[in-house]
């Protein structure tokens, strides 16, 4: 099979240059964002946030981005 990747590179940014998809369309209930949370205190970070790189905009990790903002908020 000759698949292609569309990965372009990896990169550590702040997460306040990163912009949410407008047409996300997952919400996440308060008990998942404690668990998300409880997760990222446990192990860190083991996922990447995925960036379009045409459009600027998160594709996947809108509720990591929200835990790290919120994170810094109360840690500044």
């Amino acid at each position: 099979m000759d698949w292609k990747s569309r990965i372009v590179g990896h990169d550590k940014v702040d997460p306040l240059e990163l912009v949410g998809n407008p047409r996300n369309h997952r919400t996440h209930p308060q008990k998942q964002r404690d668990v998300v949370k409880d997760s990222i205190n446990e192990l860190g970070f083991v996922k990447s946030v995925l960036v379009n790189k045409t459009t600027g905009f998160i594709v996947d990790g809108h509720e990591r981005v929200w835990q790290a903002l919120n994170a810094q908020q109360s840690n500044p």
